[in-house]
């Protein structure tokens, strides 16, 4: 366990019209759709701003290859975002 210091400004509501939770068919969505969650949040949370000194990290695993597409290569991509009314 690791304590992550943290400083941020948020916007919460509790009026969390168009918000919902949508699970994949992965391991990961598995195990959190086990824990019988809601699709409907019962307040939303939204950082305008938000910061955090990370620990040095630690190798788990050895001989992993570098990720492509991370800094100091050029990519293009799309950013959508979809409003629900």
């Amino acid at each position: 366990m690791t304590t992550i210091l943290q400083k941020g400004m948020c916007r919460m509501s509790f009026s969390s019209k168009g918000s919902f939770l949508t699970l994949g068919d992965h391991e990961v969505s598995e195990t959190i759709r086990a824990l019988g969650l809601s699709r409907k949040p019962i307040m939303t949370r939204y950082y305008m701003e938000r910061s955090g000194i990370l620990p040095a990290g630690q190798v788990i695993e050895k001989d992993v290859a570098p990720l492509d597409g991370y800094f100091g290569t050029d990519h293009e991509g799309k950013h959508k975002t979809h409003y629900i009314e």
